[in-house]
């Protein structure tokens, strides 16, 4: 591989000589050879056979995707210097050369850019300007804001490795010529005051240019910790966020509210009830302790326990969301209607395989339809020497893209 180049602040720079992304691809297939793959193979489906057409109809196209920060991907930091949460999430399998963000990020430019999104929420983004710069040669009219994380692990990755790594947070790519960004909001303990949940989100209320219809695009990246205290966290992040949410679509006539998040938790373990409280708030309403027990606990109970939910907790957060991949079936896939994809990561790392749906797009169902949904390769078609990442894909997450159709 060629010398990591840095730019004027001592950062690695993954600009190419080109501004040509295939260009870019073409170069890494003479490079890296028999090594090179083609991405997995995703159609972008019709999930149903009605909906409206015409120049007044407001159709929005909406890409979630956690890229794999590239201070997280593991390649910055030898063995010797990795201390045990670093060891614990080193991939398993995967070669180094194909974690090289001189690799990824063209990769991950491509995944964008083949299922042509107008809108793009994404986590674990510390390439904001990488990104940028090759959207805007995609598509001139892309623009964005990113918002940083308060603590990002890749600055404790960079005081490891003795190197510059710039920190991740959550971003919101948009196509400007179709779309106003008439108010933007960004979350986190840096940029708010007096506040004691960090989450780190963004949320910006948009403009159809043509139809003139708003809608709220919001992207959140949840804590990580996969048990009962994380979800705690995650359920206090979620009570922060999503009547804040909730305010400003009321400002906007009670607008069609967009929610791509990485939840960072399944909805299968024994403490699960962040998924619910989204989208089932009548089953957590139904099974979780109260506020006055759970304080009543010595000890803040075990790690497999449900948490209580907030005490200032509504249903739902007081939106009416549901889960976009959730209802539809997905032709060609094994994905049926009334159930979450089988997976929307699978790794394996020293622990074993990790094998979890915990990224989603919610929407406002008395305010929109699905009308599309992007597939996701089912698990015999991906390479099981790897999983992922790998040369045929580029982070640890699927992306997920919806077609919505706003209502009248």
């Amino acid at each position: 591989m060629a010398k990591e180049e840095k730019d004027d602040a001592g950062f690695p720079n993954y600009i190419g000589a080109t501004n040509n992304y295939q260009v870019e691809l073409k170069k890494l297939k003479e490079t890296y050879k028999a090594q090179y793959k083609e991405l997995y193979s995703r159609e972008y489906e019709y999930v149903v056979d009605k909906f409206d057409k015409g120049k007044d109809v407001t159709n929005v196209h909406i890409m979630q995707f956690n890229m794999l920060a590239d201070g997280l991907s593991g390649c910055h930091s030898s063995e010797s210097v990795k201390d045990e949460t670093a060891k614990a999430k080193t991939f398993v399998n995967v070669p180094i050369e194909c974690l090289d963000f001189k690799y990824r990020g063209f990769r991950v430019i491509e995944e964008i850019t083949r299922h042509e999104p107008d809108m793009l929420c994404v986590q674990e983004c510390d390439q904001f300007e990488f990104l940028l710069h090759y959207l805007r040669a995609w598509k001139a009219s892309f623009t964005g804001v990113f918002v940083a994380k308060s603590k990002s692990p890749c600055l404790k990755v960079a005081e490891q490795c003795g190197k510059k790594l710039r920190p991740d947070g959550v971003a919101i790519f948009y196509d400007a010529e179709k779309y106003e960004a008439v108010f933007t909001q960004k979350f986190g303990q840096k940029l708010e005051v007096n506040v004691d949940v960090d989450v780190p989100a963004v949320c910006v209320t948009f403009q159809h240019r043509i139809t003139r219809k708003h809608f709220l695009v919001c992207c959140a990246h949840l804590k990580s910790t996969k048990n009962a205290k994380g979800e705690q966290i995650r359920l206090q992040q979620l009570q922060h966020l999503l009547p804040t949410v909730k305010r400003i679509s009321e400002k906007y006539n009670e607008c069609a509210v967009f929610f791509a998040v990485d939840l960072n938790t399944p909805n299968n373990a024994s403490y699960s009830v962040v998924y619910d409280s989204v989208v089932f708030p009548e089953k957590v309403l139904s099974s979780s302790p109260s506020s006055e027990a759970a304080v009543a606990k010595t000890g803040g109970g075990s790690d497999d326990e449900k948490p209580s939910l907030p005490s200032d907790y509504i249903a739902g957060y007081g939106l009416a969301l549901s889960s976009a991949y959730y209802a539809h079936a997905i032709p060609n896939t094994s994905k049926q209607e009334n159930m979450e994809p089988m997976f929307t990561t699978l790794k394996r790392r020293a622990d074993g395989v990790t094998k979890h749906t915990i990224d989603y797009v919610f929407y406002s169902t008395n305010k929109a339809k699905v009308i599309r949904l992007l597939s996701i390769p089912d698990e015999q078609h991906i390479n099981v020497n790897t999983l992922l990442p790998g040369f045929e894909y580029p982070s640890d997450h699927f992306s997920l893209m919806c077609g919505f159709q706003l209502l009248n």
